[in-house]
């Protein structure tokens, strides 16, 4: 379950890049106008998904979301895949949810009767 939630959330193809290198963003400017990268850094999960820093963290430490650490300082990467698949697991997992809920009470004769 995420918590720590309180911004409004960003596509993912809204997401800017300022802390890349130029060669970078020389590679980001041969796709298509406001696609990121196959890689995203906890700070862009976290944008996404309108959390904190240490909630994207959490998510990722715990398994919860995929990912891969890079380099010699082990900074983690997700894909802008398995990020776009976790946010449909979650609005899938919320619906199941939802459902469940709702058939929990429905043999109740106190919510069923009608008068």
């Amino acid at each position: 379950m995420v918590h720590g939630i309180g911004r409004q959330p960003r596509k993912l193809s809204t997401v800017r890049h300022e802390r890349r290198s130029d060669a970078h963003n020389e590679r980001v400017s041969s796709r298509s106008p406001g696609r990121l990268p196959r890689f995203l850094t906890l700070a862009d999960v976290a944008d996404v998904l309108a959390v904190d820093l240490n909630v994207a963290r959490e998510l990722v430490e715990s398994n919860q979301l995929a990912a891969i650490r890079i380099g010699e300082a082990g900074q983690w990467r997700v894909e802008q895949d398995v990020l776009e698949a976790f946010i449909e697991d979650q609005y899938e997992l919320r619906r199941r949810e939802a459902l469940f809920a709702q058939q929990e009470f429905i043999d109740l004769p106190e919510i069923t009767a009608r008068d």
